[in-house]
């Protein structure tokens, strides 16, 4: 298994979301942070679609992580 995890903004997890989630091996977690809670459906939507699954969301204020899985 592997742990990924990125601070960037959205602007550049979204488009390379098939990279970012090609270093997450089976079984390995990704968590993306410093995001803003108004994009948690854009990011989900762009990880789920690379076969991530969503576990987990913590916030404070207006940022989010997230984290996900890969089966």
């Amino acid at each position: 298994s592997s742990l990924v995890a990125a601070n960037i903004e959205a602007g550049v997890l979204v488009p390379n979301a098939a990279v970012v989630a090609s270093k997450v091996a089976p079984g390995g977690v990704l968590i993306l942070s410093g995001i803003l809670a108004t994009q948690r459906a854009m990011l989900t939507d762009a990880y789920v679609a690379q076969g991530m699954t969503l576990a987990d969301v913590a916030g404070e204020g207006d940022w989010i992580a997230m984290e996900f899985h890969r089966p």
